[in-house]
């Protein structure tokens, strides 16, 4: 994790000098009326597109290594729910994704980082658009309070359910592991660091799924700052992705 942090650390500000170049060097090709201003405009573009990728990828390494500690308070996890629908709606727009909002008058109020737990449920939202690449419905849910399978006091949830491909039996228990990915420009990270985020919190997430028939991403978080303690103190340990 050391390494990580120090080489993302390293990699972050000559990367983003060379962004800013880019950016300049856009401007200054758009001027251009020169034989090869096209191609040079489309050379520009995948080098920016390049960049932009290298940058999420050290963010990522920056937040799985160097994780803040949660300042967690009781906060309403219907609005963390309506600001991510409200985010993400366009971008499955542009992937011909309907985004609905199923959200409960009872989802009581949870103990969370309300800026944490948005990264961690932005990062299964974005994981259940890209199971949809001929486009599908993404449902957000809040529910009801609940007790833990555990038995450690009463929890709020959150669900994210899709229509797409589907996760096969042998890879959910695999989903929430540090650089496991199936995807060919995937780190592995953004699964990890979401699980990560909620366990801080002292909740978990829950995954059902078969292929073919899409998935449902649950998070479960402490309303009572004694469920908190019992789960972050580690008296019992949270298995990921049952």
């Amino acid at each position: 994790a050391k390494l990580a942090s120090h080489v993302a650390h390293e990699v972050r500000n000559p990367l983003s000098s060379i962004m800013l170049n880019t950016e300049l060097l856009e401007e200054e090709a758009a001027k251009c009326e020169c034989e090869h201003a096209t191609e040079a405009a489309a050379l520009i573009v995948s080098i920016k597109q390049e960049a932009e990728r290298l940058q999420h990828l050290t963010d990522e390494y920056l937040a799985f290594a160097r994780p803040p500690r949660p300042a967690t308070a009781h906060q309403s996890l219907n609005a963390v729910a309506e600001e991510l629908a409200h985010l993400v709606r366009e971008e499955a727009r542009r992937s011909g994704i309907t985004v609905e909002t199923r959200l409960s008058h009872g989802c009581p109020c949870a103990l969370i980082d309300p800026h944490q737990i948005k990264q961690a449920a932005l990062n299964l939202v974005r994981n259940a658009m890209q199971a949809m690449p001929e486009g599908g419905t993404l449902e957000i849910l809040s529910t009801r309070r609940r007790r833990s399978r555990l038995g450690y006091g009463q929890f709020a949830e959150v669900r994210f359910r899709d229509t797409g491909i589907g996760i096969p039996r042998d890879r959910l228990k695999k989903l929430f592991i540090p650089f496991y990915t199936t995807k060919q420009k995937g780190t592995g990270l953004g699964l990890a660091i979401s699980h990560r985020i909620v366990n801080q919190h002292g909740g978990t997430i829950e995954v059902r799924s078969q292929a073919g028939s899409g998935a449902t991403f649950t998070i479960l978080l402490p309303v009572e700052a004694d469920a908190y303690a019992s789960y972050a103190e580690g008296r019992k340990s949270v298995p990921p992705g049952t």
